[in-house]
């Protein structure tokens, strides 16, 4: 059983681009990118400084996409009915249910029309974004560092002058802006600011939007005729840490399971690969592998992401050190394989198979055994989570 919050399609606040190592991912869920002129491919990056850039493209004959998440999402969730899940949609998680030894064994929800009703199930893996209710109720939520708390901002924008196959991030101090094509003048636009400065949007969010992204006067001149496509959505504030990926009964994915900053747009790549390593561990603790599935799950995930996030906190805080960002653009720009390999990086290229190391876990699922919800709020700074899963599969 799957269970969201929301209702699809449905909007979410993402930068909506897709590195190569996503979109690698989505086609061993058999997930194909639509047309070009749906998602435009995404060929690399651009950084921008106070006084340097550098562009770095990643390696043939990978590309990426900007996918907006009012199609993508749409499209995953035909992809689990399809696979045999029970979707449900308009459903909350309130709280975790657990056996008389203390072992997750179901979810207490509340439907769309305010019932609220026990779903049990053998697994909970909590999938519900930022604010994840399955890891409070776990016990596995920290509170993050008030100095490190970021919130975003994000829309659609017509109007966008300069637009190319490249995702480009301008950083200042206090400020990161990310501009993803969705097409010829189209574009994702997201600003990134200490969460401190979040009331200064409160009842005028696209007008502080464009103004806060045209302080870069480089990007200021692309957005002379720039306009509203869409409703802005706000997210945040950033840094979710846990203190594990998965206890015996139950495991977290995606953002759920821990997030620092979308500095390096690798956030739809890790929700899809964790999905993957947590599908390999369900499969294993079903099969007979017991609890240690879920501590293997754990050792793999930190393995798969730590090294991403130690990438996120040194860039973050290189960001608030103008020369020394600068002065690293410099280095790397200077570097042909220095810049490539942190692209390869930064890209989670596969590696020249095309594929990642992951078992094949394309199992057409049996009657519900378990379920999972996301959270769907969209208020003054806070997450819409995604959908989260707890299934059992046919043996």
């Amino acid at each position: 059983m799957l269970l969201d919050a929301a209702r699809f399609p449905r909007a979410k606040p993402c930068g909506e681009s897709l590195n190569p190592g996503a979109v690698a991912a989505l086609r061993r869920l058999g997930v194909s990118p639509p047309p070009e002129t749906e998602a435009p491919r995404i060929h690399g990056w651009r950084l921008h400084g106070g006084t340097a850039s550098i562009t770095g493209l990643f390696p043939a004959p990978h590309s990426g996409l900007a996918w907006d998440r009012h199609s993508l999402d749409a499209r995953l969730a035909e992809a689990a009915a399809a696979a045999g899940a029970d979707l449900r949609t308009g459903v909350r998680v309130e709280s975790v249910c657990r056996d008389v030894g203390g072992r997750p064994c179901g979810l207490l929800v509340r439907t769309a029309g305010g019932r609220a009703e026990v779903l049990r199930a053998p697994i909970v893996v909590g999938a519900d974004g930022l604010r994840s209710a399955v890891a409070r109720s776990l016990g596995l939520a920290l509170r993050p560092p008030h100095e490190r708390r970021k919130a975003a901002l994000t829309a659609h924008l017509e109007g966008v002058g300069g637009l190319s196959g490249l995702i480009e991030m301008f950083a200042a101090p206090g400020l990161v802006v990310g501009v993803a094509p969705l097409g010829p003048d189209r574009a994702n636009v997201t600003v990134v600011v200490p969460a401190s400065a979040a009331g200064q949007a409160s009842g005028r969010k696209a007008a502080f939007l464009l103004e806060t992204a045209s302080r870069f006067p480089e990007l200021a001149e692309r957005l002379t005729s720039a306009r509203p496509a869409s409703g802005v959505l706000a997210c945040g504030p950033f840094e979710r840490p846990v203190r594990a990926a998965a206890v015996p009964g139950a495991l977290l994915v995606g953002d759920a399971a821990g997030y620092y900053d979308p500095l390096t747009g690798q956030g739809i790549y890790r929700a899809l690969r964790s999905a993957e390593l947590a599908a390999d561990a369900v499969m294993e603790a079903l099969g007979g592998g017991g609890d240690r599935a879920f501590v293997r799950y754990s050792a793999r995930h930190r393995k798969a992401f730590s090294p991403g996030t130690a990438l996120q906190r040194l860039i973050a805080w290189s960001t608030g050190h103008p020369a020394l960002f600068d002065a690293a653009l410099r280095l790397l720009g200077a570097s042909p394989p220095l810049l490539a390999g942190l692209v390869r990086f930064v890209g989670d290229c596969p590696r020249d198979t095309g594929e990642e190391p992951a078992k094949e876990t394309k199992t057409r699922l049996s009657r519900p055994a378990a379920a999972g919800a996301g959270e769907t709020e969209q208020e003054e700074w806070t997450e819409e989570g995604s959908e989260s899963a707890l299934w059992r599969p046919e043996t």
